[in-house]
């Protein structure tokens, strides 16, 4: 391998769109923004060398994927058992989100997950997430 060759791969950059998408994935993968685990040492170096406009837009879009992660976390969840002795568990905000399960609590397991995965695809595509705007009223009939 030439000079030119290894001296070229050394000071190659790691492109902003590169390290978002790594932390973005190590994200769907340790379910936390806060976990030691999404950056190893080497992406750490590699972001230290970026120029600073770059390191400012890594670290802003990281940071409003970490705000905007915290904000979805909680969603009101309907659960109640069917006629099968099946527990159903609903996330009314977010319609395409309904699950099951033998017991309530693999339902409740079983709908985390649909809500991950749904919010991930919703933001892979850049849609937007939509708001939890559910709220339950007991009325008298």
């Amino acid at each position: 391998m030439s000079k030119h060759h290894q001296k070229s791969k050394s000071k190659r950059q790691i492109k902003p769109s590169y390290v978002i998408k790594r932390v973005r994935r190590a994200n769907s993968e340790t379910g936390s923004y806060v976990s030691s685990k999404l950056v190893d040492q080497q992406l750490i170096q590699q972001v230290k060398h970026l120029p600073d406009n770059q390191k400012r837009k890594v670290l802003r879009e990281l940071l409003e994927d970490a705000i905007e992660s915290e904000l979805i976390h909680t969603r009101q969840v309907i659960v109640y058992p069917d006629e099968d002795n099946y527990w159903v568990a609903e996330c009314p905000s977010l319609p395409p989100c309904i699950s099951q399960g033998e017991t309530k609590k693999e339902a409740i397991e079983n709908i985390k997950e649909a809500i991950q995965l749904y919010l991930e695809v919703l933001r892979d595509e850049g849609r937007s997430i939509p708001e939890d705007r559910f709220e339950t009223v007991i009325v008298d009939v």
